[in-house]
């Protein structure tokens, strides 16, 4: 003995067709929105202007993820820098320069090293 449907066949038609309506929409809003984006052109004029400078004396450098802490260490002991800090989640190291050396030299010398992967200045960014 089968259990009586709660719902009309029209019932449950419109039903069905308005779950699939809305998944439909919804599987186009998250293209639409997921999808590119419209350049914008502006004159210049109203375009915020970038300057870069760097902070004196101070360098970023990530290691290739094979090198020790104990080799870290002395690289940055030999290339004249200190740690000051380890920037979590992407493994670079911000030091500073001990000694009288120029940014551009300090950064030239551990981009050549095989253990690292880059060094850079520590680039500073302002709007106008």
């Amino acid at each position: 003995m089968s259990t009586p449907s709660l719902l009309s066949g029209g019932t449950r038609a419109f039903l069905l067709l308005s779950v699939l309506a809305t998944g439909t929409s919804l599987i186009v809003t998250a293209c639409e929105t997921n999808g590119p984006q419209p350049t914008i052109r502006s004159d210049s004029s109203t375009v915020t202007k970038m300057k870069r400078g760097f902070v004196s004396g101070e360098v970023l450098v990530k290691f290739k993820p094979s090198v020790s802490q104990e080799r870290i260490d002395a690289i940055l002991k030999e290339s004249g820098t200190e740690r000051i800090k380890m920037i979590q989640g992407i493994g670079v190291h911000h030091v500073r320069i001990v000694g009288k050396e120029s940014v551009e030299t300090v950064v030239t010398r551990l981009s050549a090293l095989p253990e690292v992967e880059y060094a850079e200045p520590n680039l500073l960014s302002h709007t106008e």
